[in-house]
C-alpha cells in the first residue's frame, strides 16, 4: 500500500516493497497534452469534388472536437455538426477530415 498523507506533488512515493518512484499524480498525462488527430469539418462547394476538398480549398473550415482515434474523429465531428446551427445550401457539402498530428522534434 502506498501512504501519499502529506506529500506534494513532484515528491517521491515509497510503495509497500520499498520502492521510490515519483507521484503519478504531478506528472503530465499524454492524453492531456495532446490527442493524435486533428479534426476539421469542412464546408466544400459542390463544383469540387470529394478527392479535392481540403482545408484550402474549402468554402468554410471548422476546427472539430479532440479526437483519440479515427472513430471518435467521425463520432465527434458528426455529433458537433448535428447541434450546429451550420447546414449546407444547395450546392454545398459537408466533409469531414481527420488528420493525424505530426511530430516535430524539439533540440
Amino acid at each position: 500500500m502506498m501512504r501519499l498523507e502529506g506529500k506534494r506533488p513532484g515528491d517521491s512515493v515509497e510503495s509497500s516493497r520499498g520502492a521510490t518512484r515519483p507521484d503519478k499524480r504531478s506528472l503530465p498525462r499524454l492524453s492531456d497534452a495532446m490527442t493524435p488527430f486533428v479534426v476539421y469539418i469542412l464546408l466544400c462547394s459542390a463544383a469540387t469534388s470529394h478527392a479535392d476538398c481540403d482545408p484550402n480549398t474549402a468554402l468554410d473550415v471548422t476546427l472539430g472536437p479532440q479526437a483519440n482515434n479515427e472513430f471518435m474523429c467521425g463520432l465527434g465531428a458528426q455529433e458537433m455538426f448535428a447541434r450546429s446551427a451550420i447546414q449546407p445550401k444547395d450546392g454545398e457539402y459537408i466533409k469531414i477530415s481527420c488528420v493525424r498530428r505530426k511530430v516535430v522534434a524539439q533540440n
